[in-house]
This record gives structure tokens, C-alpha cells and sequence, in this order.
């Protein structure tokens, strides 16, 4: 899915632009999209969801896996601008204290 390519800034830093729905639908290409940006091993891997309308709990499992996943392999997830959908939907979970969220 075009809506989740890569916009790379260099070896150590890359952000993943998110941008619609993130739900059962969109999940793979958003996963698939993330596996790219890490491949090119990262020390920080910016998730941009500002541009993110809708999300639901399969984003939230998203967002814990990758999260994991980095700590798991040496580099750092943060989770940048999140759009008011996003931002509630961290807070209410309470992921926002789990997660590095940049507002």
C-alpha cells in the first residue's frame, strides 16, 4: 500500500509515514512497512501518526509488537504526532506510559 512507504532520512534514523486507517485491513502493508525500515538497521525508527484518521486494537498490538521488537534487537520505536484518534486511544490504553510518544 502506497500510504505506507518509507521516507528514509539516513542509516541511523528513518521515520514510517502513516497516514488513513490502521485496522485488520491496512495492518500488513503498515508491518510490511516497518520490516523495510528496519532492515536498514536503524538506531531510531520514527512512527509519523499524524496523518492517521482511524486506528483500533489491531494498531495498538502493532504498536506493542514493534516496540518489543525493538528492545528485542537494539533500536529505539517512537511514535510521533499522534493525531487526536491516536492520542486518545494511547492515553485511554494507557500504552502512552508503555511506548515513547513524542507529541
Amino acid at each position: 500500500m502506497e500510504a505506507f512507504a518509507n521516507d528514509w532520512r539516513g542509516p541511523h534514523d528513518t521515520t514510517v509515514p502513516v497516514h488513513g486507517d490502521i485496522d485488520l485491513g491496512t495492518v500488513d502493508a503498515l508491518d510490511d512497512a516497518f520490516g523495510r525500515a528496519i532492515a536498514h538497521h536503524p538506531a531510531v525508527v520514527r512512527v509519523d501518526l499524524s496523518d492517521v484518521d482511524f486506528a483500533d486494537s489491531t494498531a495498538l498490538n502493532a504498536f506493542v509488537r514493534w516496540h518489543r521488537e525493538g528492545q528485542r534487537c537494539g533500536f529505539h520505536v517512537v511514535f510521533v504526532s499522534p493525531s487526536t484518534p491516536v492520542e486518545r486511544l494511547l492515553v485511554l490504553t494507557g500504552l502512552d506510559e508503555l511506548l515513547t510518544v513524542e507529541r
